[in-house]
Formats: structure tokens, sequence, C-alpha cells
């Protein structure tokens, strides 16, 4: 029984990390998190689907890019895996903090 509660554990563990759901905070703050959880006491402003396995090949592929004047902060909510973080973040003039 042990074995298959620690099996379903780690199964689910990386269901979560499958997915990488960004969200863009009316504060600035671009959040990343490995499920829909948001970032407490913030509103939020965009909330961009799952790119889990995406690369951006130009940044005009990037789901925020016409965002990223707003962005001064980026958070990682929890944990995430992305395949590649190119061009992730690229003319983020403001971008601050990470």
């Amino acid at each position: 029984m042990e074995n298959y509660i620690n099996e379903s554990l780690e199964d689910e563990a990386s269901v979560e990390l499958t997915y990488i759901y960004p969200t863009l905070y009316t504060d600035g703050t671009l959040g990343f998190s490995n499920n829909t959880e948001k970032i407490a006491e913030k509103e939020v402003e965009i909330e961009y689907e799952n790119i889990k396995g995406k690369e951006f090949t130009t940044k005009e592929l990037i789901p925020w890019y016409n965002d990223i004047t707003k962005i001064n902060k980026v958070t990682f909510i929890n944990e995430i895996v992305p395949s590649s973080l190119k061009l992730w973040f690229p003319d983020c003039t403001v971008l601050t903090t990470i």
C-alpha cells in the first residue's frame, strides 16, 4: 500500500510539472506556476495559456510580448521545468527583479 501511495504522489508531481502558466498582474509582476495558483493579494491583469514545451523562435511569439513594457518583476510561484528560456524576456526594459 505504501508503495502505491508514493507512486501516486510522484505521478501527481510529474503531472504538475508538465504545465507552465504565466500570469501578468496589475502591479507589473509576471508570475509562473505549474498550476493555476495565483499570487495572493495581487490583481490579475492577464492569464496566458499553458506554455510548457513551447519554444519561442521569435520574440513576437511570446504570449506576453505585447505586454513587455508592463513587466517589472518576474516571480516563480512554484517549480516549473521549461525546456528553454530562450527569448522569454527580450526587450523587457523595465524588468528589474527575477
